[in-house]
């Protein structure tokens, strides 16, 4: 089956998600003041592969988009096959002008986190609360001191209550919260904060949901590869979806880097340039990296390697407050980045390199050397785009989002957006509102998110090797 098309996964975030509803609002903005598809500059069939799905005819034959003075929809609701779900669907987009067709799916798991209970959030919340101010994150003091706040007046007004008798301030104290809490959790934490609780805190009730969640997401990502229709995948999370789309890319990684084709002269020049970059003491510019990443791509790609994740954009992630949200404060969350049990961007160098030499044979029984990017590399052949509303302490902006660079390396590229919506305040469902104030392409958000997706992008002619097999390395155990 010819690559022909662009695949674009959507993960949402905390909330009582309903089915779709996400993906409808991002396609229809993406896709908005977009030209209609077919024309006169339409990508040529020819180009794109594409062709009426399940039809028997040649690509070659097949129409280069709707005729011209119809209405069109934007894209067709088609039924989803790989998620496993009825209540899913696949929205396409038929090829345009400058881009070849695209097929966009959401990674719905909201389903998975039914069963949220106020105990999940109070013992996250106690963690979150019960630590020193010096370890609370710049941006986010000011919701924590007034969660104190709010704390120390239950406090204060269960004393006058109770005459102020240490025994009474005890025993009503202990009974407003409870009640005050389950009324809060009843209307918000439950259904809310719960789905952040349960993902980033790792006690025993929750590893059953953090395993399903991310299992599901890896195997929509196999079934994306393995379906041959696609020759870019681009993955996009927002909110909770980028720590779980950052998950999935790392898990999937350790499945498909492992896997090559069998070339005749395996390429390795690529790779070589990006260690020579990380070893550099100075900084990059973003799009030095991102061109680094692209050209490691399109080279484990021609050596046969199943992985057509180009970019993964996250929108208003909390990946900005990890250390704090996991209570792995300084230098034990340094630490896990040096382990590899995190990815990096641009990924860490084992010893020299990135990457270890695994042997095969040819078809012709020749022995040749592969280079086998380690476990924790998937960002030495695809680019982070993080975007972000700069959260001002207060109400203004994002408090939810803001930058990654810092925490997970000099290749993530950082873009602030603003908008007029709301007078730039509490922006965290704006990414892709369209507001016709928000004029500068530099930071309005659905320029700076369209340019990210970049969904017009050439990648080159380079294509996988036949005959894939898995790397085996040259002794048990060497890459770790």
């Amino acid at each position: 089956m010819t690559e022909r098309k662009v695949a674009v996964v959507l993960i949402h975030g905390i909330g009582d998600q309903m089915p779709m509803e996400t993906l409808r609002g991002f396609v229809e903005a993406v896709l908005a003041k977009e030209d209609a598809p077919g024309g006169d500059e339409t990508i040529s069939p020819a180009e794109t592969g594409q062709r009426p799905e399940g039809g028997p005819t040649a690509a070659a034959h097949a129409p280069a988009g709707p005729p011209k003075g119809k209405d069109f929809p934007l894209y067709w609701s088609k039924p989803d096959a790989l998620s496993g779900s009825y209540e899913l669907r696949r929205f396409n987009a038929p090829a345009g002008k400058r881009r070849a067709p695209i097929d966009f799916y959401e990674y719905y798991w909201a389903h998975l986190m039914e069963g949220n209970a106020l105990s999940h959030s109070l013992q996250w919340l106690n963690n979150l609360l019960f630590r020193s101010p010096a370890t609370v994150p710049p941006k986010l003091r000011f919701l924590w001191f007034c969660s104190w706040v709010l704390v120390l007046a239950i406090l204060a007004l269960t004393a006058l209550f109770w005459n102020a008798t240490p025994v009474g301030m005890l025993a009503a104290a202990g009974t407003l919260l409870l009640i005050g809490a389950k009324l809060v959790a009843g209307l918000a934490m439950r259904d809310w904060i719960g789905d952040a609780a349960r993902y980033f805190n790792a006690k025993p009730s929750n590893v059953n949901v953090r395993n399903a969640i991310r299992k599901g997401g890896v195997e929509l990502l196999q079934k994306i590869h393995q379906s041959g229709e696609y020759k870019r995948v681009i993955v996009v999370g927002h909110s909770l979806g980028s720590a779980i789309a950052l998950d999935i890319l790392y898990y999937y990684w350790t499945v498909a880097s492992v896997r090559h084709g069998a070339p005749d002269l395996p390429l390795k020049a690529a790779v070589e340039a990006i260690e020579r970059a990380i070893r550099l003491t100075g900084p990059l510019r973003p799009e030095d990296w991102k061109a680094l990443q692209k050209s490691v791509w399109q080279e484990i790609r021609q050596n046969g390697t199943p992985w057509r994740i180009t970019d993964l954009i996250t929108l208003g992630s909390p990946l900005t407050h990890l250390p704090f949200l996991t209570g792995l404060d300084g230098a034990r969350f340094d630490a896990r980045l040096q382990q590899r049990e995190l990815p990096k961007c641009p990924p860490i160098l084992d010893g020299k390199g990135i990457a270890y030499f695994t042997h095969y044979q040819t078809s012709a029984g020749n022995r040749r050397s592969i280079a086998t990017l380690h476990h924790a590399a998937c960002f030495a052949a695809t680019r982070w785009t993080n975007i972000y509303f700069p959260h001002d302490g207060r109400f203004g902006g994002d408090p939810v989002g803001g930058p990654l660079r810092q925490l997970f390396g000099q290749a993530v590229e950082d873009r602030v957006v603003e908008t007029r919506h709301w007078r730039g305040t509490l922006n965290h469902l704006d990414y892709w509102r369209q507001d016709s104030r928000d004029t500068k392409a530099e930071t309005a958000p659905m320029s700076v998110l369209k340019a990210a997706l970049n969904l017009g992008e050439r990648l080159g002619s380079r294509s996988a090797s036949p005959a894939p097999a898995k790397a085996v390395p040259d002794a048990p155990g060497q890459e770790d």
